[in-house]
């Protein structure tokens, strides 16, 4: 048996494929594994682990000099793709996701999001 509360949900996507409606709540099992629970337009139910550990206050790699806005993680978040799904903080103060966006392991600021020179980054996330 599965207990998922409310707060471990990180994330609610509304997502409409080839005329379906799939609704897909993430959330993490008491042993930290994340899974993925989706309900299809006809109401079929699954449930698929994602596996998933735990990252938490990684320092990505690349420079912090208040030019460069491409940073890289050591792995891939999941659910991939969407920003929502890591946490990054600059000097202990979260960024909101709407500033940058994640391409596999690669983490990309919008311009001026990361603007001042030799502060802190750490970013916690799942993969």
């Amino acid at each position: 048996m599965v207990n998922l509360l409310p707060q471990n949900f990180a994330d609610l996507n509304d997502i409409t494929t080839t005329q379906k409606t799939v609704v897909t709540l993430y959330g993490r099992k008491s042993d930290g594994t994340l899974i993925a629970l989706q309900v299809d337009d006809n109401g079929v139910l699954s449930v698929n682990s994602l596996g998933g550990t735990e990252m938490s206050g990684e320092t990505p790699t690349g420079n912090i000099d208040g030019i460069n806005n491409i940073f890289t993680l050591l792995n891939p978040p999941i659910p991939s793709n969407t920003a929502s799904a890591v946490k990054v903080f600059s000097d202990g103060i979260r960024i909101n996701p709407s500033e940058y966006t994640i391409s596999s392991s690669t983490l990309t600021f919008s311009v001026g999001s990361i603007n001042i020179p030799k502060s802190s980054l750490l970013v916690d996330y799942s993969y």
